[in-house]
């Protein structure tokens, strides 16, 4: 197996990279799938994040992706972050918790994005 790793600036809590570097190696590949997460969701103003090192990386996996699928839990629904990253149509598919309330899900169908209700199983062994 071959890894691909982003150059830049690596964030050490998160393990991993941003920046000028990053963002032009991501201009020059295509990727079939992309799964992203996010600080916040919202509605109206789509992807949020609360750190401005995310947004640019965020932004060019987006436009590198032919299916852009977004895991969150339930909670980062109907909340506010810091820095707009991109709005909810560039999304193909989310994968979230089934506590997401069905009238936020009936509203992201409307909207064509397809909505995958899941359990999220948290295990210690997995920290």
């Amino acid at each position: 197996m071959d890894l691909l790793f982003l150059g830049g600036m690596l964030r050490k809590s998160f393990y991993s990279s941003y920046g000028y570097f990053a963002e032009h190696m991501l201009q020059s590949i295509s990727v079939n799938k992309i799964f992203l997460s996010a600080d916040a969701v919202n509605l109206n103003q789509g992807i949020m994040s609360y750190t401005m090192d995310d947004v640019n990386i965020k932004k060019q996996f987006i436009a590198s992706a032919n299916e852009v699928i977004l895991l969150c839990g339930h909670s980062k629904f109907e909340s506010i972050a810091f820095i707009h990253v991109e709005p909810l149509d560039c999304i193909d598919r989310i994968i979230v918790g089934k506590e997401l309330p069905g009238t936020i899900v009936g509203k992201l169908r409307k909207k064509g994005i397809a909505v995958e209700l899941v359990s999220f199983y948290y295990s210690s062994m997995l920290h």
